[in-house]
């Protein structure tokens, strides 16, 4: 006879991790049941298993030793699906859910095995306990990684911006101003030679300044008010007014803004209003047109004009904006397209996973749109 008897919570912990690859074989079937875009990926899954089995472990190890002791390997494994997470933009919602689901999992596995052993409710409410400290634990670690990840992200996406308007400056208002000033040079030198040169150059000194205001001007409004106070369809609509162009622009808004979350709706607009001013400042076009179809589980938006459009793989061809546009996308889990050649106009599409988030309206009409001309 054993003279020294298991306490109950570790014999608990040894029949649970006898049972380790049952109850990683079950969560991966509960993730499945509720359509965890984590288990439609091998590399995401692998990752989901690795932590589930560190989890296990390390709860276990908390039962028998009644401690909850963080397992410093496993917090380093934390960070690095946080970061994964981030890059591949999965929603951090998906992470919740996966937790979720290992809770009831383990829990649901302990009591069997409590029953088992024949032991008290004490023991699995310990289990439950410790396995929510491990759980918040590692979620808050994966969620400090993921949030860095995206900062950092912001921060690059705004520098861009800013060299994007340094460009601006430079080479549109810069040159403007220091041409009208020489116009201006010109016909001081000449306003006693000849009085119709002089004129002439006047005439042009103003059409250059008017010209660097007018393009300054624009520059303020693109960075006033980055997120739309209006819906978006007004919103861009009222945008492509207030560049004050001879462009025909058609806005078209399918579904519902409130199906999209602050920062998706945030972007979008930044996004969409980026191909807009490239559209009606670059292009040529007559036409343009803006389409944005928001569904529960997807946005996407079509910027198209008829313009002078471009080579798409030519060096310089990612210009224009398209870089900083490419970023922003990335930052919602969305992608940018860009399709253009010489003389045939230019077509922009912005694709964007929307989160679970928006499944409770599934319901909802899709197509509650409207229409609006600038």
């Amino acid at each position: 006879m054993d003279p020294s008897p298991r306490p109950p919570t570790r014999a608990l912990a040894e029949r649970l991790l006898a049972r380790t690859e049952e109850v990683l074989a079950d969560y991966l079937s509960r993730l499945d049941d509720v359509d965890s875009v984590l288990v439609h990926s091998p590399a995401a899954t692998a990752q989901l298993v690795d932590q589930a089995r560190s989890i296990l472990h390390e709860v276990c190890a908390g039962l028998a030793a009644r401690d909850a002791s963080p397992d410093v390997p496993g917090l380093a494994l934390s960070s690095q699906i946080g970061v994964s997470r981030a890059t591949d933009r999965v929603h951090p919602i998906e992470s919740l859910v996966a937790a979720d689901r290992l809770f009831r999992t383990v829990l649901t596995a302990g009591g069997e095995c409590g029953t088992e052993l024949g032991l008290g409710p004490e023991s699995i409410t310990e289990l439950g306990t410790i396995l929510s400290e491990v759980l918040f634990r590692r979620l808050g670690e994966a969620c400090a990684a993921y949030a860095s990840l995206l900062l950092d992200e912001v921060r690059l996406a705004n520098e861009h911006e800013r060299r994007r308007i340094a460009r601006e400056l430079h080479d549109r208002v810069s040159y403007g101003l220091n041409a009208g000033f020489r116009q201006l040079e010109l016909a001081e030198l000449a306003v006693t030679e000849d009085l119709a040169q002089t004129q002439q150059r006047l005439s042009a000194a103003n059409s250059l300044i008017s010209g660097t205001i007018e393009t300054t001007r624009n520059l303020a409004v693109g960075l006033h008010a980055g997120t739309p106070t209006a819906a978006l369809g007004e919103a861009l609509t009222a945008y492509g007014r207030s560049l004050d162009s001879d462009i025909t622009t058609a806005v078209e808004v399918y579904g519902q803004d409130s199906w999209l979350v602050g920062i998706v709706r945030e972007e979008t607009y930044l996004i969409v209003r980026e191909a807009m001013r490239n559209a009606i400042v670059h292009s040529g076009a007559a036409h343009l047109l803006v389409r944005i179809d928001i569904a529960p589980r997807e946005l996407r938006a079509v910027v198209e004009d008829d313009g002078s459009g471009f080579a798409t793989e030519q060096p310089g061809g990612d210009g224009l904006g398209l870089q900083s546009m490419r970023e922003r996308a990335a930052l919602i889990s969305g992608s940018v397209r860009v399709q253009s050649r010489p003389g045939v106009g230019t077509r922009v599409e912005l694709v964007v996973y929307l989160p679970r988030l928006a499944d409770a309206e599934a319901d909802v009409d899709k197509r509650g749109g409207h229409r609006s001309n600038a």
